[in-house]
């Protein structure tokens, strides 16, 4: 959707839009967390495999493991709040309360922890297609806003609107990698509930008529005494 209906925005609005400056910022952002995590797992779970013959690597590998996930899920989350954007939360698949080994098994095991890591070594080329995606836009944007929007000759935004693109689509593709909760079951509400059957109260014996408007008693299987009004 375009940022900017028409040629009358002044260009004050663009200098001051924030979208653009949150794209800016989240380029940088991917670039430097991108460039960082693959030498971080490389030698995380170097030493992990490394000492895994002797008892200390096994720890080692679980913390390697909980760590990925947990840095994937952050760098998610950070990424949506500088662009704005919903993130759904992380499937978790792993359940507490157990030991080492069987913690190693289930993150071995568990789709959530290869795709984390898989997402955090695509961050590396997320970052230099960020670092390029800067450096082409960031000059083309202050010409925008500094000299042509100020002179009236652009005023739509086009950069602003390309850079935002270009942060989005960075993002909604790294984000694509993670298992996410897509729908989280809802409590049906009272209104919603199937209403009860009533117990049906024809099966009583009449004790006794006086009239046709009286009222009459009579008493089911359970010898539960009813009151009603004769129809």
């Amino acid at each position: 959707m375009p940022m900017y209906e028409d040629d009358r925005q002044s260009w004050i609005d663009l200098a001051t839009d924030g979208r653009s400056y949150r794209s800016l910022l989240y380029l940088l952002w991917t670039f430097s967390t991108g460039f960082m995590y693959l030498p971080l797992l490389a030698a995380g779970f170097g030493m992990s495999f490394g000492l895994s013959f002797i008892l200390i690597g096994l720890p080692l590998l679980v913390l390697m493991f909980a760590g990925s996930r947990g840095l994937a899920d952050i760098d998610r989350k950070i990424g949506g709040v500088l662009l704005d954007k919903a993130t759904l939360p992380l499937i978790n698949d792993i359940p507490p309360g157990q030991s080492v080994f069987t913690r190693l098994g289930a993150y071995l095991t568990s789709a959530t922890t290869w795709l984390s890591i898989v997402y955090l070594l695509t961050r590396f080329a997320a970052g230099m297609l960020a670092l390029a995606v800067f450096n082409v836009m960031l000059p083309l944007f202050l010409i925008e806003i500094l000299i042509l929007a100020p002179l009236g000759i652009s005023r739509s935004g086009i950069t602003v609107q390309v850079l935002n693109a270009l942060a989005g689509s960075i993002h909604n593709f790294s984000a694509s990698l993670l298992p996410t909760v897509k729908d989280t079951p809802r409590r049906r509400s009272a209104s919603e509930r199937a209403p009860r059957e009533k117990p049906k109260r024809d099966d009583y014996e009449r004790l006794q008529v006086i009239d046709e408007d009286d009222p009459y008693y009579g008493f089911e299987d359970d010898e539960d005494i009813l009151r009603g009004a004769r129809r």
